[in-house]
């Protein structure tokens, strides 16, 4: 529900992370994370570890069609990283099979010649332009906006460890800003998963039912991966009414759920899910939740204490 506090909260845990060493990437859609939609009361501290990426106007620099070499000098395979960044491309514009064929040969010939062009998109539009075929054509209009956006393109502006990285994707449609976090979540899942994660790495999605949770998702693989590989996901909604029950279970694999006040039409199915064996109470409990305040479901260690019960929190 929107004036909840939940993206109060977020602000609260994502400086509560880097102080505490770890690395936060927030995936700023509807531009919660603006310095005027901080929380006042801990604004100044928490700029104070912002690195701010404009999508549109700074460019994501990363080299998504490069294999990535491990710590321990191991070198991705080229099959994984067409593989992984075709998905990440193609999904989310719900290209076919015969679709992602092509898209999937456009990054391979992008990868052999990637030396003649100034970044992979024009590489990979040069893949598509020379197999002059309809399916071909086709892929070439769903990437249209995408490739004349820019945006993934050389840029001095990088993730910094240590820091809240705010990546905002103001100014662009909702199928680019979510093929956008795609692509960048699967590249920072193939460095994760090759590299050696010492320090905690925060990704942070607000409103996050605008994006893929299907099978393919990357943010599905982090919910059932994640910790392995020393991540840690905060995902936000405003309602969970938009989800069915497949994406649902999914949602479900988070070790820990903060429920803010919802919607009165939310409330009984909510309650059912913190306890079913007393649905009742806790529909109460969400009606008289005032703003900041949220029910915690998980496990949590309290005063020293192993605490597996839901905890209204403030």
């Amino acid at each position: 529900m929107s004036g909840s506090g939940k993206t109060v909260r977020l602000n609260q845990l994502e400086l509560n992370a880097v102080k505490d060493g770890k690395t936060a990437v927030i995936f700023d859609i509807n531009q919660s994370h603006s310095a005027e939609n901080i929380f006042p009361l801990i604004r100044e501290e928490y700029m104070g570890y912002v690195n701010r990426i404009d999508a549109k106007h700074d460019g994501i620099g990363i080299r998504f069609l490069q294999p990535i070499q491990g710590k321990n000098g191991q070198i991705e395979e080229v099959v994984n990283v067409i593989s992984s960044t075709a998905c990440a491309l193609g999904t989310p514009l719900k290209m076919g099979s015969r679709q992602m064929g092509v898209l999937r040969e456009a990054e391979l010939y992008a990868m052999r010649h990637i030396s003649e062009f100034s970044d992979e998109m024009a590489a990979i539009e040069a893949g598509i332009k020379q197999m002059d075929n309809t399916v071909a054509d086709v892929v070439y209009q769903k990437l249209w906006t995408l490739i004349h956006s820019n945006v993934l393109r050389q840029s001095d502006k990088k993730i910094v460890d240590g820091k809240i990285n705010v990546i905002s994707f103001a100014g662009m449609d909702k199928i680019t800003q979510a093929t956008l976090v795609e692509v960048i979540l699967s590249y920072l899942w193939r460095n994760i998963q090759l590299s050696d994660n010492e320090d905690e790495t925060i990704l942070v999605v607000d409103e996050y039912q605008n994006l893929m949770l299907g099978e393919e998702s990357i943010l599905r693989a982090v919910l059932r991966e994640g910790r392995k590989f020393n991540i840690g996901l905060l995902l936000a909604t405003q309602t969970l009414n938009v989800f069915d029950k497949a994406t649902r279970s999914v949602i479900n694999q988070a070790a820990t759920h903060l429920y803010f006040r919802p919607e009165v039409n939310e409330i009984r199915n909510i309650a059912k899910e913190i306890d079913p064996e007393n649905i009742q109470k806790w529909m109460c409990t969400l009606r008289s939740l005032k703003r900041g305040e949220a029910v915690a479901v998980g496990e949590f260690t309290i005063s020293g204490r192993e605490v597996c019960h839901p905890v209204l929190t403030r």
